[in-house]
């Protein structure tokens, strides 16, 4: 836990700039995150890995919530939030998900997980959910899918590959997520098939981005190397000049948030 957490309170201060959703996306991905799940005011909303509030704070606006995050620094942006929005029945708590859920048995409508749950641990993940949620609540997750066109996602397949090349497994949270879903749907779970909920214009150019991933020390939730890291890097930049020509040109694209998950039915 100490290591992963530490590399999101360092990237707390600045993670939504680089990597937030804009705010009418995230309440529209509240709101469907309530509506699939059926929840009133009176439910509890869990998400883990809540980290600074994006969706959480709207989830929190309309009824009883608990946010969870192993990240101090994340969950201190994410209190700064809260205390500006008029939420009152909204508790955020310190906790790893691989470890128990600060949260009584079967008092759960919901568990929602946004953009955290490649991550997890899918074995304790399952029980978890059985434990806290009642029969009839959902796990979701939450994503964004950028344009497979747009340049983020160009640069993401050439780094993957790049990766790949060197030994390293860094398959996208996006392989690992459908992989546990269809896990937890074997096991006597309805799945619920990707929903897109929100959609929003990005502008962007290939030297922006090259420069945002200079200072992860992680890749797809994977801790690398800095020399490796920096190799691959070196070698994406190279190889987005010749492909992509002027890297300080920028470009539109549309990204997506899908929602996808499964409902918890009893036996």
């Amino acid at each position: 836990m100490g290591r992963t957490a530490e590399r999101f309170d360092r990237q707390a201060a600045g993670f939504d700039q680089r990597a937030g959703i804009p705010t009418d996306a995230a309440e529209a991905v509240a709101l469907a995150v309530l509506e699939i799940a059926s929840a009133t005011p009176d439910d509890v909303v869990l998400e883990i890995g809540a980290g600074t509030g994006e969706i959480g704070c709207h989830l929190a606006a309309r009824g009883r919530y608990l946010g969870t995050d192993r990240s101090t620094g994340m969950l201190d942006v994410f209190s700064a939030r809260l205390a500006s929005s008029g939420a009152r029945h909204a508790q955020l708590v310190r906790c790893d998900a691989d470890a128990a859920w600060p949260v009584c048995g079967r008092s759960a409508s919901v568990v929602f997980a946004s953009r955290v749950a490649h991550l997890l641990d899918v074995r304790h993940l399952e029980a978890e959910f059985q434990r806290v949620c009642r029969p009839g609540g959902w796990f979701l997750v939450g994503r964004v899918q950028r344009d497979p066109d747009g340049i983020k996602s160009r640069l993401r397949q050439q780094r993957q590959n790049l990766f790949s090349q060197a030994g390293i497994d860094v398959r996208g949270g996006q392989q690992v997520t459908d992989a546990m879903l269809d896990d937890l749907a074997a096991h006597h779970h309805e799945r619920l098939a990707p929903r897109v909920v929100a959609s929003w214009t990005v502008t962007a150019s290939a030297d922006a981005v090259l420069r945002s991933w200079e200072s992860l020390s992680a890749i797809g939730g994977r801790e690398v190397a800095t020399v490796t890291r920096d190799g691959v890097l070196r070698d994406l930049r190279a190889w987005a000049e010749k492909e992509l020509g002027d890297l300080r040109q920028t470009s539109t694209s549309t990204d997506r948030y899908t929602i996808s998950g499964v409902r918890h039915v009893a036996h």
